[in-house]
């Protein structure tokens, strides 16, 4: 990005002339009858009108307007000059020392131009109406000004010269409805006792009409701040290096989406992408991210799902796949090499390109300090990681003014959390092999011939590819952790048998779940069964009668319905409410804390079974307690609210949570059952 160019240098020159000949005629300036329209100026500056694109204006050019057409040129172009000057000094937040010189003085010369010829057009349709001179002058000066700001994309930023024409300049209509609504009736009132109170009235109109029009502005900013806190939430639980990363994408790529001249109708869409770029790690087991050392194949790919559950989730905010699909593809490649598709060159979608240039640049800045060093990695990463087009945008002056507003975490140090550990002295870690794989030589005399024929598969792969990596095997009981770190030839091949910590952590886990399974179901009088496997809540079912998919909060309702077909005429209508409203609480907090899951109904010896099932990450076992027992509470991936509603309307209820999904089974008795109960 080169901003000073024969172009950029030749309006900054007529800028400069201007100046001077303002000041050879200042005499010709009129301030005193100025002075109530330069009020005017002022307040439409600091109060600028939100315009379809996203774009403010600027209603400053009505002043102008008025002035060129009652006090002439000279007094019109010191009202251009004072508008231009306020605009740039509230850019640099009041600052006059971070004006930006040759910026300011290059908006002169354009703005210098755009009056002159439009003072000209002007004077040749003489006696005109003044509604046809103030909206022919207002979209002549509009269109003047659109041209040059095309001229400067072009040459500064290398963005086509038409880029986004058609729009910009249907805009205009909006500045010309303005001027020749107010500009006749200032300069009809011009010169009288009454423009003062006109102007004090129109003031007071005006304030509450362009504070009105800011609101779009304030839901764009109340969203983006929410997409923030969002994604904050769900960097609590990954590496120190990532938190704060959402917020500071979406600081970057504002930056860079004016540097590219990315269209305005997309513009909050892309932005709320790309913060909420990584929200599908949310749904990701925590220790992936906190873990130390490489991640085996299986956590490896674990890790790589966050792009399509990000991806699912943006769908369920937006209901827009062409938004979810930036999400998905940001980890894609220019190469090909990227996943989760392979997607290659031009078949990336370009906002998911744009998105992933503003990941590696927030990583780059975090990790050096040099503003071309940032620059010159990421031309190495042209064409292979990233879009070359798009890189070519960056500049050492663009990371620069980047990194004055980026916030980073303070390095810390963490401490290792020595209960979190597993200490290799035996207690927890089995035996450990080291082996030699050649290409055409059998291990299967060491293993099973099952786990041979895996370990070989990663063997050949790894040698193939000269890559280290390791993943974890499960074998007639027993769980083995398998390194692989190829050689010239052949690989090493390291397996630890660590099926005493695994079932040293299962113990601790099923020791927790009893312990709590005890107090809910005393607690509960028996209402509430905590399974300690998802095997109890399967065998508790009797005959299947229908399934349905959850995706959406569409599903909501379609649930409801589904289950409420399937028990018609079996209960009366305020039980049948009953369990319809437990079917929504539990679809709604399907939907909430996971991405997808499943609603079957059973009947077991006529009674109502409806099993909700999900995915998800489970509710964490600090949480069982509480979630269960405490009406009203809710956490993160607690049952919540919803708990209470289903608790008071079902007749039983069997639960299991772990890891990688939560069932829930919710009963309801025949009404003879219920009746034979109560008596």
């Amino acid at each position: 990005m080169k901003e000073k160019n024969g172009y950029t240098w030749a309006l900054c020159l007529i800028g400069i002339s201007s100046v001077i000949f303002l000041i050879w005629n200042t005499s010709f300036i009129r301030f005193e009858d100025a002075l109530l329209v330069m009020i005017l100026i002022v307040m439409l500056d600091l109060f600028p009108v939100r315009l379809p694109s996203g774009d403010e204006y600027s209603g400053g050019i009505i002043g102008v307007f008025i002035l060129l057409q009652t006090l002439g040129f000279e007094t019109a172009l010191f009202g251009l000059y004072v508008s231009t000057f306020l605009f740039y000094l509230k850019s640099s937040t009041w600052k006059i020392s971070k004006l930006a010189g040759f910026r300011l003085l290059t908006t002169l010369g354009m703005y210098s131009i755009c009056v002159l010829l439009s003072h000209v057009l002007l004077m040749q349709l003489g006696t005109a109406s003044l509604y046809i001179k103030s909206g022919l002058g207002i979209i002549f000066f509009e269109f003047l000004n659109t041209l040059l700001i095309a001229g400067i994309r072009k040459t500064v930023m290398g963005s086509p010269f038409m880029e986004n024409f058609h729009f910009k300049f249907k805009e205009i209509s909006i500045p010309a409805l303005l001027g020749m609504t107010m500009i006749p009736h200032f300069i009809h009132h011009f010169g009288t006792g009454v423009l003062v109170s006109e102007t004090l009235y129109t003031a007071v109109l005006l304030f509450f009409i362009l504070f009105f029009s800011r609101a779009f502005l304030k839901q764009y900013t109340a969203r983006k701040k929410s997409s923030e806190e969002f994604i904050r939430l769900a960097e609590i639980k990954q590496e120190k290096e990532s938190q704060g990363h959402g917020s500071r994408m979406g600081i970057i790529i504002e930056y860079f989406l004016d540097e590219i001249s990315y269209s305005r109708s997309t513009r909050s869409e892309l932005i709320m992408s790309a913060i909420l770029h990584d929200i599908g790690k949310a749904l990701i087991q925590a220790h992936i991210f906190r873990k130390r050392g490489a991640l085996s194949l299986t956590e490896e790919a674990e890790y790589r799902s966050h792009t399509e559950l990000g991806a699912q989730i943006i769908f369920n905010i937006t209901g827009d796949a062409k938004v979810a699909d930036w999400v998905r593809y940001h980890h894609e490649r220019f190469d090909g090499k990227g996943y989760p598709h392979g997607l290659k060159g031009q078949k990336i979608p370009y906002e998911s390109r744009i998105i992933t240039l503003c990941n590696q640049l927030d990583h780059l800045i975090a990790q050096h300090k040099d503003d071309l060093a940032v620059t010159n990695l990421l031309q190495e990463m042209a064409g292979k990681v990233l879009d070359p087009v798009l890189v070519t945008k960056v500049d050492p002056s663009f990371i620069a003014s980047v990194r004055q507003v980026l916030v980073f975490n303070p390095e810390e140090k963490e401490e290792p959390n020595q209960g979190e550990e597993f200490q290799e002295n035996g207690l927890f870690i089995g035996g450990t092999s080291l082996i030699k794989y050649t290409p055409g030589l059998s291990i299967e005399y060491l293993f099973s011939r099952s786990l041979a024929e895996q370990i070989e598969v990663l063997a050949a792969r790894s040698l193939n590819q000269q890559q280290a990596f390791y993943d974890i095997f499960k074998e007639s009981g027993k769980t083995y952790e398998v390194h692989f770190y190829p050689e010239p030839g052949n690989v090493s091949i390291v397996l630890t048998d660590i099926t005493p910590a695994v079932q040293y952590r299962d113990k601790m886990h099923e020791d927790i779940l009893r312990s709590y399974k005890d107090v809910i179901e005393t607690l509960s009088h028996s209402k509430v069964d905590l399974c300690l496997t998802r095997e109890e809540v399967e065998e508790h079912l009797g005959s299947f009668i229908g399934a349905i998919e959850v995706v959406g909060k569409s599903d909501v309702a379609v649930s409801r319905n589904f289950v409420a077909e399937h028990c018609a005429g079996r209960y009366d209508p305020k039980r049948l409410m009953h369990v319809k409203l437990a079917v929504s609480e539990g679809v709604t907090n399907l939907i909430k804390h996971a991405v997808g899951g499943r609603v079957s109904v059973y009947d077991s010896q006529g009674t109502l079974q409806i099993l909700i099932s999900d995915k998800g990450s489970g509710i964490p076992l600090h949480e069982l307690p509480k979630t269960v027992l405490i009406s009203g509470y809710s956490s993160k991936r607690s049952l919540g609210k919803g708990f209470a509603l289903m608790h008071a309307s079902a007749d039983h209820m069997l639960l299991h949570t772990y890891s990688k999904g939560t069932s829930l089974l919710l009963e309801f008795e025949s009404p003879s059952e219920q009746s034979l109960m109560e008596a």
